[in-house]
């Protein structure tokens, strides 16, 4: 799974510090993935980065009238989550392949990124976790 990781927000590693109970890190980390999961699947309706800047559209995206990287629908449906004790993934399976070099622009594509974190996701996981800490 090609993975993207968060790194310490401190606003966001104060409130983490703050769950106590496995029961509740779980129903959170379980939240949030519903959640991330959904943006990064957004990402291909609006053909955006996670900082909200456009794709470059694909010659065969535009020969043919549909979104970038949405001919069959595949990898954006391969996009899912993975939810341990601890920690949430969010990523694409080793078989779209294809979709690493979109996301990290590489063998001569051009870097179409739908995987990361926007501003939006962290107030979204910040309201998920303050909801459940009833802050």
């Amino acid at each position: 799974m090609l993975r993207i990781r968060l790194q310490n927000d401190p606003n966001l590693k104060k409130l983490l510090e703050k769950i106590k109970s496995p029961r509740t890190l779980q129903r959170i980390l379980s939240s949030i993935a519903i959640e991330l999961k959904s943006s990064t699947r957004a990402r291909f309706f609006f053909s955006v980065d996670p900082e909200g800047r456009p794709w470059i559209p694909s010659r065969s995206a535009l020969k043919e009238g549909r979104r970038t990287l949405v001919k069959s629908g595949r990898l954006r449906d391969s996009v899912n989550t993975n939810v341990t004790t601890n920690k949430i993934e969010v990523g694409i399976p080793r078989a779209t392949i294809y979709g690493k070099k979109f996301q990290l622009g590489i063998d001569g594509q051009e870097q179409r990124e739908f995987l990361g974190l926007s501003d939006a996701d962290i107030k979204i996981i910040m309201k998920i976790i303050e909801r459940e800490l009833r802050l």
